[in-house]
């Protein structure tokens, strides 16, 4: 899990991340523009151990450490330029009544691609399960809804009314949230629309296999609904022709004739 380091480095707040892949150990920094790393072998850990640290600690302990980083708050950062790179430091109190223990690590800024892996993606990862989560809810709420109106029309009333609710509008719901975090809204005026738009990018980024496949499903369905239609129409159009057929037989098959007047109508 990343972690805020509450330091600053080029007037930018860094954050901390520590895992471990395949026997490596590595230090993640970010100001959320940039990526900064230190890999090393955990057989190679003790060499980022400061000369000046003045208690010895067994490797494991320091990295089983960093793993629970994020329930520990004695731990201090200072990060610092140095001629061609970035250096960190991890002053590590380990226990009450101990001289703080340090970790040296001179770190390399990462490409893009790395930035996107370990940072954008995921982020766009949790907000698609969000909104799906977020739809979900709505689909819930929408049969409760449903249920509520069921029950009142068979004669069931809500005796309690503190739990009464009104029925669940989606736009209003929109709208009242943004309305609630108007500081975001005046920074960002399209916010929503950019929520939205983003993980639609990023499934088509993620598999555009699937949307190439989904699109020609997509254009075979619109092209078989075109052939239906078309043959529905002139089935109706032959429907209509051979009706106006009919009728023009039927009226031309009419003999219309005259009814002779009554003698009593004669007489008068």
């Amino acid at each position: 899990m990343w972690v805020s380091t509450n330091e600053t480095f080029n007037n930018t707040p860094m954050l901390f991340q520590f895992s471990q892949k395949n026997n490596f150990c590595i230090f993640n920094f970010t100001n959320m523009k940039q990526l900064y790393s230190k890999e090393i072998h955990e057989s190679l850990f003790s060499s980022i151990y400061s000369s000046t640290n003045k208690i010895e600690v067994d490797v494991k302990n320091v990295i089983e450490y960093l793993k629970n980083i994020g329930e520990m708050k004695n731990v201090n950062y200072n990060f610092y330029q140095d001629e061609l790179s970035i250096k960190a430091d991890l002053i590590i109190t380990l226990s009450e009544g101990f001289p703080p223990f340090k970790l040296e690590l001179e770190l390399e800024l990462k490409d893009e691609n790395i930035f996107y892996s370990k940072l954008t993606c995921p982020l766009l990862k949790i907000i698609k399960q969000l909104k799906q989560n977020q739809e979900d809810l709505f689909d819930v709420i929408k049969k409760k809804d449903l249920e509520i109106s069921e029950y009142k029309l068979v004669g069931g009333n809500i005796s309690n009314e503190n739990i009464k609710t009104e029925i669940f509008e989606k736009d209003n719901f929109f709208m009242n949230s943004l309305q609630n975090h108007t500081d975001l809204v005046e920074e960002i005026p399209y916010l929503y629309e950019i929520y939205s738009s983003l993980i639609e990018q990023y499934n088509i980024i993620r598999h555009p296999d699937v949307n190439k496949e989904s699109n020609s499903i997509s254009t075979k369905e619109e092209n078989q609904k075109i052939q239906t239609k078309n043959i529905i129409n002139n089935s109706i159009d032959h429907k209509i022709i051979k009706s106006s057929t009919t009728m023009e037989i039927t009226n031309t098959s009419i003999n219309v004739k005259k009814r002779k007047k009554s003698s009593l109508l004669k007489s008068l």
